[in-house]
């Protein structure tokens, strides 16, 4: 049981809930590679091993210390990567990790947003491996545990609670109003590019880093909902204004989890706060839900996420180091010169 830092009373998670989540699966990275990995000099290494096959996603990068470059291999991760996991097995950190980077021809490893519960972070720092390691905080995701009770809950969130209840009761209260989920790719077609419009109305459109103002981007979140909604993952909230869709959340349901990939409002109706009713209207719907445990939220942790949650993950950075001159000069970098550093400030 992990005891809640948040305003809920416990965190009732007997089991690691972010281990093999969705964009830990081969599919995640099938489409993530299909999208980002020409740009990044991507692949998947493989190891087969008494019949099982270890699969590691990565993207390449070199780095300059002292003058000198150090090809790397970084996690197959971008700004989109909620976490990140190896596929499989790793049943022997000591000798793959090393034949690994052996056979990509770099000096180190750097994998970003792991969860503490992923099969890489549980095997590269359990116990002695002889590897040269260093780990570092990523970012905070946090997340709400929606096993509990929903009054409770909503209790707890003190003050804004009433501002909330306001915004919902005086939005649905408009004629036309509703609240709507679709979770099938038929429905969802027809609407999927109205919806992510929605997206670029706001500050995201404006500084183009939307969905729809990037091809690849674009191509990525379209195949992953085409296959969520086939698999039966995906829920597509939407709230609608009359016959305008003001507000939408790109979730998906696995294992327990319901994932917020993506959410937006049309910037014209900012003041009615339809981004926040949407939020209630949702996580009502997931205590609901037996078949939801967590809401994530995801990272990086934010004062709009906190309001909401009841508790978080700190996901790492793992970084791993080659045994040769190389892989040395990169330690002293990335490892020792770091942590000198903070002891001398703190």
């Amino acid at each position: 049981m992990i005891a809640s830092k948040y305003r809920y009373i416990e965190i009732k998670l007997t089991e690691p809930m972010f281990k093999n989540t969705l964009s830990t699966r081969r599919r995640w990275f099938d489409y993530w590679l299909e999208s980002f990995g020409k740009e990044l000099s991507s692949g998947i290494w493989s190891l087969e091993k008494q019949g099982a096959t270890l699969q590691i996603p990565y993207s390449r990068k070199t780095f300059s210390v002292a003058g000198l470059p150090i090809p790397a291999a970084l996690g197959a991760v971008n700004s989109h990567t909620p976490r990140y996991d190896v596929l499989g097995e790793l049943s022997d950190p000591a000798t793959d990790i090393p034949k690994m980077m052996d056979e990509l021809g770099v000096a180190m490893l750097q994998f970003p947003y792991l969860s503490p519960a992923s099969e890489l972070a549980g095997k590269l720092m359990a116990g002695d491996t002889g590897l040269r390691t260093h780990v570092e905080p990523c970012e905070t995701a946090p997340h709400i545990d929606t096993t509990g009770d929903w009054d409770e809950y909503w209790t707890g969130l003190g003050k804004s609670r009433r501002e909330l209840g306001r915004r919902e009761r005086k939005f649905m209260g408009r004629e036309g109003a509703r609240f709507a989920l679709l979770t099938d790719w038929q429905d969802i077609e027809p609407v999927f590019r109205e919806i992510l419009d929605i997206e670029a109305s706001g500050w995201k459109g404006k500084e183009g880093s939307a969905i729809v103002q990037d091809e690849s981007t674009l191509k990525f979140y379209t195949s992953l909902a085409k296959d969520w909604a086939e698999a039966g993952y995906l829920r597509l909230f939407l709230l609608y204004d009359g016959e305008t869709c003001v507000a939408f959340e790109l979730d998906a349901e696995y294992k327990g989890i319901l994932h917020c990939f993506k959410h937006a409002y049309l910037d014209s109706y900012a003041k009615q706060g339809p981004g926040q009713v949407l939020r209630v209207m949702i996580l009502r719907w997931a205590f609901e839900n037996e078949s939801v445990k967590v809401f994530d939220m995801f990272g990086p942790d934010s004062d709009a996420k906190r309001k909401w949650a009841t508790g978080d993950e700190q996901l790492i950075t793992l970084k791993v180091f080659k045994s040769s001159p190389l892989g040395f000069l990169a330690w002293l970098r990335f490892s020792l010169a770091p942590r000198l550093k903070a002891r001398l400030t703190s």
